[in-house]
């Protein structure tokens, strides 16, 4: 669960903007995605729930928060390293849900 300074960053990040027009197609779009991992002694654990985002070309996301609040699962949703449990996943418009795409480490 996110601190209260992360939920007011991510308020002010997720600041609502104009909608994308019909001939603009974003490159990364979450729809509704969530993500949980199975937990032995409870129900699971709750990484990501319904996150909906659009990032279109040109754009640059931060993601923001603590420890422990699902900034590697989303990244690891959008990679295709992990399928989500529920939602979508879209990259250029098309579907990928779990589908690897290709990414670069950054080495010093």
């Amino acid at each position: 669960s996110c601190g209260e300074s992360a939920r007011r960053a991510m308020r002010f990040l997720a600041k609502p903007r104009a909608a994308l027009d019909n001939r603009t197609v974003a490159r990364v779009e979450l729809r509704n995605v969530s993500k949980s991992f199975p937990n032995p002694p409870g129900e699971g654990v709750r990484a990501v729930v319904q996150v909906t985002l659009a990032v279109a070309a040109g754009e640059l996301l931060a993601l923001v928060g603590p420890s422990g609040c699902g900034k590697s699962t989303m990244l690891r949703l959008i990679a295709g390293l992990e399928a989500p449990d529920a939602g979508e996943v879209a990259l250029d418009g098309k579907v990928v849900n779990g589908d690897p795409v290709t990414y670069y480490f950054q080495v010093e």
